[in-house]
């Protein structure tokens, strides 16, 4: 416990710098204003809305938190990142308690792979807008260290399952894609179980971290029950992004051929996701009705669309799914969407933790604590990579569920290289005093 308070003061104050940097009141994600419209729709003892600027209503969770701060500081754009940046500092925390569970007793590997976090500009900026990201990122973290203390020890702890999955249901109420990663996770733990030998107490730990999702999402699912009349367990997007990932105009989005980044912005925001949509409802409408149709119904059209998309366009989604998994994990910028500079510089930085990482990961592997814990991580990656491949893709959906781990595993090698440099410094100390 030692390190709590410096390494949380430490992020929360390189998250704020980047707050004041980006502007404390400033929003640009285009997301921001479905988010602080549900929140004040919430803080005016108004339903929450199931509607929004896209075909889909929004998540609950970000919302009601920003309606939370707001309660405190009504409107304040400031207060919601300042608070971030307190969730952010956290999330470092729980990073090095994680690397404490991975690494055993070399807590400075973790304390370094947590500060790495820490100074990623990437997880930063994310903190500087209003955006799920941070909160996201906390409560999978949340998630993954109450799974990882549930199966560390011999016994499994089967609170700490149940409490993993709590979290990762919530998760799910702020970004959709955690839950069947969990899911994945609890079936994951199933798989530890059968080959460690210990087959009941795992499938039980993994049964109670699916109640503990269920648990989680049940009020919200029965609030939209009260609200349309239809079982939506989170929200009704699912068929829009399965739609919006696999349609055939995308592949340009991937294999370019655009004059200017005006040009490819016009394309990925406006044609994609404003233009192209609506064409498809107005000729929903035009045979037989969209907007007169329930929520569920809507989203089986574009359940529909999108099956039908993959099944005619086979090779076309093979390859879209190619280039989305690459987009997942490609370790810079889009060129297309951002400044020569920022992609160079992303490149560096992400290059440079790739390699760190793998390195992490090998010195790990050969001093290994627990395959058990190293597997969690491992479905973890697998998991998020599957499930956004099959939707859809950004690098910013990859960041909660990918990055702070890929830093945490760079703290290894990053320790041991400061390790021999001061082990080189003392030979040199040592050497000067006996001339």
């Amino acid at each position: 416990m030692g390190q709590f308070l410096p390494l949380t003061v430490g992020a929360c104050l390189a998250a704020s710098v980047i707050i004041f940097v980006v502007g404390p009141h400033t929003v640009n994600f285009g997301d921001a204003g479905d988010y602080m419209a549900a929140a004040q729709r919430v803080l005016d003892n108004q339903h929450y809305p199931r509607e929004s600027s896209l075909p889909f209503f929004r998540p609950p969770f970000y919302p009601y938190f920003i309606a939370a701060v707001w309660i405190l500081v009504p409107g304040s754009v400031l207060a919601v990142k300042l608070v971030q940046a307190i969730l952010f500092g956290l999330t470092c925390w729980l990073l090095y308690r994680i690397g404490g569970l991975l690494y055993g007793e070399n807590h400075q590997a973790a304390l370094i792979g947590a500060m790495l976090y820490a100074l990623n500009p990437l997880a930063l900026l994310q903190v500087g807008d209003i955006q799920t990201e941070s909160l996201h990122a906390f409560l999978v973290a949340l998630g993954v260290y109450s799974l990882m203390i549930a199966l560390r020890g011999d016994a499994v702890n089967h609170k700490w399952a149940l409490f993993a999955g709590a979290a990762f249901g919530a998760a799910s109420l702020c970004r959709p894609t955690a839950y069947p990663i969990g899911l994945l996770l609890s079936a994951g733990v199933i798989v530890i179980g059968h080959r460690i030998g210990n087959r009941a107490d795992y499938y039980k730990s993994a049964g109670l971290m699916i109640a503990g999702i269920f648990l989680v999402i049940s009020p919200w699912a029965i609030s939209n029950r009260v609200a349309t009349g239809e079982w939506i367990l989170i929200t009704d997007g699912g068929g829009y992004h399965l739609w919006l990932g696999n349609h055939p105009a995308l592949i340009r989005f991937y294999e370019g051929g655009f004059d200017s980044r005006k040009e490819f912005d016009e394309y990925s925001n406006d044609y994609l996701q404003r233009r192209l949509p609506e064409e498809i409802m107005a000729g929903w409408d035009n045979a037989g009705g969209y907007k007169s149709l329930s929520l569920k119904q809507r989203e089986s059209l574009w359940q529909r669309a999108a099956l039908e998309n993959m099944t005619t366009y086979p090779w076309l989604t093979l390859r879209l799914w190619i280039y989305k998994a690459w987009g997942f994990w490609r370790p810079w910028l889009s060129s297309n969407a951002y400044p020569k500079l920022m992609v160079v510089g992303s490149g560096v930085f992400l290059v440079f933790l790739y390699i760190l990482a793998a390195s992490g990961i090998i010195l790990y592997g050969r001093t290994v604590q627990s395959l058990r814990l190293f597997a969690i991580l491992a479905i973890l990656f697998i998991g998020a990579t599957i499930v956004h491949v099959i939707t859809h893709v950004m690098m910013r959906f990859r960041l909660p569920y990918i990055d702070p781990y890929l830093c945490l595993f760079a703290g290894a090698p990053l320790c041991r290289a400061s390790n021999g440099v001061l082990s080189w410094l003392r030979r040199g100390d040592t050497g000067r005093g006996t001339e």
